[in-house]
């Protein structure tokens, strides 16, 4: 029996699936058979194998240039990333320079040392100290420098010297001011550090507004009791307390008994004297203040007690103690009086 030869044209048609591998084995065995006496078929199978190891090559070539591509995109994108977050950084650093060494923040603890009033200008020159000391604190080593100074109007038609201060540096070296402020920029009065200036060149000093601020018209008030002896400073100076109220009924006093004993007695009941009348005149209903203490003498430490009453302050004053509770000015002049 002639064997039947499979035509070239079927061959052709089949190599697609040959070369994809999706034929069966018998026709792979036909086709492989075929090629070995098929010039032309095995030139096409050839021709087919190279025209796919060509489209392979370039679809590679693609996607490495479509990966670089990207690679290039990420890397641009980080660069930009990374270019924003340090000039973002820069800024961070430049604002935060500014704001400690140049701009400064408002100082509310400076101290003024002095004044002066002249036919067209006050003079107002103080120190400042570091945010959050007290403003009666006299610094002479702050770490803080002058930046500017403003002045702000207030509604009841005053005005207040404001401050603000930064860290020392090459724009800003010194820690003292000295301001002069026009009579058309203070209205009826100006703040400083807690100082009122009047237009007059009279001074109300920080602690005649503070004691002035504490008036107190009840002694049985605790807080307010608190508040006008800080404002007086009265435990720096006498030493700490405990303290009697005794309002149950008229004259209403209040007594203070001294926990640490003291080395000259006299001096003592004469301060204290003077503290009785600030506080009598700036308590409406107190009446009578009293004291005990101890002193040490060399016999050993002896107990003594004081007693004012407001008649003795009124003419250890020389007017009534309770007139000059009536305005910051009244208060003034009971402190300088007093020497307190």
């Amino acid at each position: 029996m002639t064997e039947q030869k499979i035509p070239c044209e079927m061959i052709q048609d089949l190599l697609p699936l040959y070369m994809d591998g999706l034929t069966s084995e018998a026709t792979v065995q036909e086709i492989e058979k075929h090629m070995e006496g098929c010039g032309e078929c095995s030139d096409i199978l050839k021709r087919l194998r190279a025209d796919i190891r060509e489209k392979s090559a370039k679809q590679q070539s693609e996607r490495k240039q479509e990966v670089d591509f990207l690679k290039k995109v990420k890397r641009s994108a980080a660069k930009k990333i990374a270019a924003g977050i340090a000039i973002v950084m820069v800024l961070f650093v430049l604002a935060v320079f500014l704001k400690l060494y140049v701009v400064g923040f408002r100082n509310r603890s400076y101290v003024v040392l002095y004044t002066n009033v002249y036919e067209d200008c006050f003079e107002v020159s103080g120190m400042c100290c570091e945010p959050g000391e007290g403003a009666s604190t006299m610094c002479y080593a702050p770490a803080v420098s002058v930046a500017r100074y403003r002045i702000e109007k207030k509604a009841d038609g005053t005005s207040e010297l404001i401050i603000d201060t930064c860290l020392p540096s090459f724009f800003h070296p010194d820690s003292d001011f000295c301001v002069k402020i026009g009579y058309d920029e203070i209205g009826i009065g100006l703040y400083a550090g807690g100082v009122l200036i009047k237009p007059d060149g009279s001074v109300i000093g920080k602690m005649a507004n503070d004691v002035f601020a504490a008036r107190n018209p009840y002694v049985g008030d605790v807080m307010a009791d608190g508040r006008l002896v800080l404002a007086l400073g009265m435990m720096e100076e006498m030493g700490g307390a405990t303290t009697e109220l005794h309002t149950a009924k008229e004259p209403c006093g209040w007594t203070f008994h001294y926990t640490d004993s003291v080395r000259n007695g006299i001096r003592f009941d004469e301060r204290m004297m003077d503290y009785a009348c600030v506080l009598i005149a700036m308590t409406d209903n107190l009446s009578e203040v009293s004291w005990t203490y101890t002193v040490e003498t060399e016999a050993g430490t002896v107990e003594r007690s004081g007693h004012v009453t407001q008649e003795e302050c009124d003419a250890y004053v020389g007017s009534p103690v309770k007139d000059f509770a009536d305005s910051p000015e009244g208060v003034q002049e009971l402190l300088d009086i007093l020497d307190i």
